[in-house]
């Protein structure tokens, strides 16, 4: 985080292979092979960064959004879903053109977004309501609240 860099490991070989500079307090990264690119949220820049896979450049900057935290990829969608830690929103963007599309409001700091592949949706820890959201990807919408004591 502090060192400003994203850091490409080899699971196989064990090793990293690159340190690629000019991530400004990075926190999120996520790899979606099927697509060859890994998302990751740039804090410090208020973005989401998408960097191709092979080439190790990054090919897009997407923002603003207020404290990129957490990210989140729904296949079927095409949409990567990142939580915005202090602006109480989850921000999705378009994978294909690495746009954002837009940000929903979750009603309190967003905490870790995932992705649930058994019923499809993101799922969100919700701070200071102690709530876990459920949002539709394609739609882009709250499901449900769930209350967790």
């Amino acid at each position: 985080m502090n060192a400003d860099q994203l850091v490409v490991f080899d699971t196989q070989k064990r090793q990293v292979i690159a340190n690629l500079d000019g991530f400004k307090r990075v926190h999120g990264v996520i790899a979606v092979a099927a697509i060859n690119l890994v998302f990751a949220s740039v804090t410090g820049e208020d973005k989401m960064a998408a960097v191709d896979m092979k080439s190790l450049k990054t090919i897009a900057m997407a923002g603003p959004i207020n404290y990129p935290d957490g990210l989140a990829y729904a296949p079927e969608s095409k949409r990567v879903f990142v939580s915005d830690q202090h602006g109480g929103v989850d921000a999705v963007a378009d994978a294909e053109t690495n746009k954002l599309l837009t940000s929903i409001p979750l009603g309190g700091g967003a905490g870790n977004t995932v992705y649930d592949p058994g019923s499809g949706h993101i799922l969100v820890a919700v701070h200071r309501v102690n709530e876990l959201v459920a949002i539709d990807p394609a739609a882009m919408k709250i499901l449900g609240r769930y209350s967790l004591p």
